[in-house]
């Protein structure tokens, strides 16, 4: 059997007998030009450069791979379309069965002859898009032109292409190297922003990070390809996937509320108010309010009739009071049992300096502070006072100084300045009786303990 149209072939065999004698019996059934490739690596190198139409390939040889080929291929765009005949010779149907879950689909009974692999080559070339395969043979050429540095020539061949196959990225890469090589940056990184749209549209999605995130470090404005691509599967009504494709875009730019907000109108297209608000919340949230998206801030008021500002204040609020009552009730510390306990018998007062008839009584005293019961005179909160402080067990402490913090009718106090090591000392000795276990000294004063 003569084939109508005879394809460029690539055998991939890890035996070099193999690859020979597939070559022999290809070159009988009428095939123009035989490549070879010994592994999977290579094997791909080749038909991402465009050098083969069609891939007869061993079954033994891509099982050791864990069928890398099949299943790059199966996820590559470009090479999706290229006919892949498995030579087999197992019965195995685990083992076969293991390559038709890797994306092989065609296979051949090995040893093969001419005939019978010139009628498989003929039927799967039927079966295979003419559009695809004209639009990858002009693909090879501009490849070929661009590594001839023909960049006209191959800028010409992947226009072809794109013709033939609109949604074609590794042809809109090659027109960006083209433009390039022709001193046109700016052209060339806006054919690799398409690029990285069209692999967003065909769910490539690794290929269209990558390329998004190197264009965003040369320009921090460059458009979010899943955003692209999701605007367009709205536009044709495909909301589910437009949903999809725009979670992507979030991840891909969380810090963007815009892309955000188009995902949580989309939700609310398809009647999910829950989630719809949720995005939005959560984006403003990331975002501190939003960056300067007034549309992220503008859709959550019409979709919760609250402004962010208002939401934020209330959120506070709520905080605060979910801490109180997760708190409960302050626990005192152990050592407030015991002062109390000894203030009676210690009977702390205050004698003012210049000297009054009456000493004023302690309320409440700390390593920090102090606060005393006041009578007719209300020292001014700021006021700095030199007293006397002693006690029934004749300590004394003389001169000590407070800078007034609260004073009100009856009860003044604030807190001590610059108290030497001696007053320290006598201070600690006025607080502590008996040191309690886990007892530590307060360095604060409360000026709400009612007087004993």
């Amino acid at each position: 059997m003569a084939l109508s149209a005879p394809p460029r072939l690539l055998i991939v065999d890890a035996d070099e007998s193999g690859r020979t004698m597939a070559a022999g019996v290809a070159t009988a059934a009428g095939v123009a030009e035989v490549a070879f490739a010994p592994d999977s690596k290579r094997a791909f190198a080749l038909l991402k450069a465009g050098g083969a139409d069609f891939v007869l390939a061993d079954f033994d040889t891509l099982e050791a791979e864990s069928f890398v080929l099949t299943k790059a291929m199966r996820h590559d765009e470009a090479l999706a379309g290229v006919p892949l005949l498995v030579g087999v010779a197992t019965t195995e149907q685990e083992r076969i069965r293991a390559a038709v879950l890797a994306g092989a689909r065609n296979f051949i009974a090995k040893p093969f002859e001419a005939e019978a692999l010139a009628t498989k080559i003929e039927c799967l070339q039927v079966a295979a898009d003419p559009a695809d395969l004209e639009a990858r043979k002009h693909f090879a050429r501009g490849f070929a032109f661009l590594k001839s540095r023909k960049h006209y020539q191959a800028t010409a061949e992947f226009a072809k292409a794109l013709k033939l196959k609109r949604n074609f990225p590794e042809a809109i890469k090659g027109l960006a190297e083209a433009k390039l090589g022709m001193g046109d940056h700016a052209g060339s990184n806006a054919l690799l922003g398409k690029a990285a749209e069209s692999y967003a549209l065909l769910d490539r999605d690794g290929e269209a990070l990558r390329l998004y995130e190197e264009l965003k470090r040369q320009n921090p404005a460059t458009a979010n390809p899943f955003q692209t691509a999701a605007r367009r599967h709205k536009a044709e009504g495909r909301l589910d996937k437009a949903i999809e494709r725009f979670e992507k875009a979030v991840s891909a730019a969380p810090q963007d509320a815009d892309v955000a907000c188009e995902l949580s109108e989309t939700y609310q297209e398809v009647g999910d108010e829950e989630k719809a608000v949720q995005t939005i919340t959560d984006a403003l949230e990331r975002t501190g309010g939003g960056g300067s998206s007034v549309k992220a801030q503008i859709h959550f008021l019409n979709l919760t009739g609250t402004s962010w500002k208002d939401y934020c204040i209330d959120k506070e609020k709520q905080k605060k009071v979910t801490v109180i009552e997760d708190e409960g009730p302050p626990e005192e510390p152990k050592y407030n049992e015991h002062r109390k306990a000894a203030r009676i018998p210690l009977a702390d007062y205050v004698m003012l300096v210049p000297r009054r008839a009456d000493p004023l009584h302690v309320v409440n005293i700390s390593m920090g502070g102090i606060a005393f019961k006041t009578e007719e005179d209300t020292p001014a909160v700021g006021q700095v006072l030199t007293f006397d402080l002693g006690s029934q067990e004749a300590v004394k402490i003389k001169k000590l100084q407070v800078v007034i913090r609260h004073s009100t009718r009856g009860v003044s106090g604030g807190s001590f300045v610059d108290l030497n090591p001696k007053q320290k000392k006598l201070l600690e000795k006025i607080l502590i009786n008996e040191k309690p276990e886990g007892y530590v000294l307060d360095t604060e004063v409360n000026f709400d303990i009612p007087m004993m």
